[in-house]
């Protein structure tokens, strides 16, 4: 709650003048921080920022000082708390192949949907959620055929041909293949992946 007091000329607050502004969104600085680039927010310790938006688990935007940018949450106190949004957390369809048995799992990613992960970041996330080592990451090309994952420019081309696919609620457009990395079985072959049934995981 921020109060705004009226003034005359010289200074004088006027009786009963009091405005009291509500400001629904607002965290106060623990710390001084320091932005190291031009979308991240400066501030000092102390200051009140107006939060617009939560980035991510980690960051948040925000405005003081008539400036606006990101922040880490971990350098502030919430005082009033942006109000819950529906369901937040994006998930990635995964398809994984192993045999004649294709199991499907959506995995949770506490990233925007125009994200471009990156490949060591997502290859991590899939082998502990699969509990596997020895896998690979693959997706559909736009014939059909799965494409092996190998490097960040890989994950780029993906991004980037999914774009235009229509896609569920907090899905992302994109799909994960995931395969045993001696399996070269499966590359190569048509869109309708021959006879493996599909079964989704509880």
């Amino acid at each position: 709650m921020v109060a705004v007091f009226l003034m005359d000329n010289g200074g004088n607050v006027f009786d009963n003048s009091a405005i009291l502004i509500f400001q629904e969104h607002l965290v106060k600085a623990l710390f001084d921080f320091s932005g190291t680039n031009k979308l991240e927010l400066s501030f000092k310790k102390g200051d009140l920022i107006y939060l617009l938006s939560r980035v991510n688990k980690d960051w948040l935007e925000g405005t003081v000082n008539d400036t606006t940018g990101i922040f880490p949450c971990a350098f502030v106190k919430i005082i009033k708390d942006l109000p819950q949004q529906e369901d937040t957390v994006n998930k990635v369809r995964c398809y994984y192949h192993d045999e004649t048995v294709s199991t499907i799992r959506d995995i949770s990613v506490e990233e925007d949907l125009s994200s471009i992960p990156l490949f060591n970041d997502l290859m991590e996330l899939i082998r502990r959620e699969f509990d596997q080592d020895d896998i690979v990451l693959n997706y559909r090309d736009l014939d059909g055929d799965l494409v092996r994952l190998l490097s960040d420019q890989d994950i780029e081309l993906m991004v980037s041909q999914s774009r235009n696919k229509p896609s569920e609620k907090h899905m992302f457009p994109w799909k994960l293949h995931i395969t045993h990395k001696d399996d070269f079985s499966v590359y190569n072959t048509s869109p309708e992946m021959g006879a493996i049934h599909t079964v989704r995981a509880t």
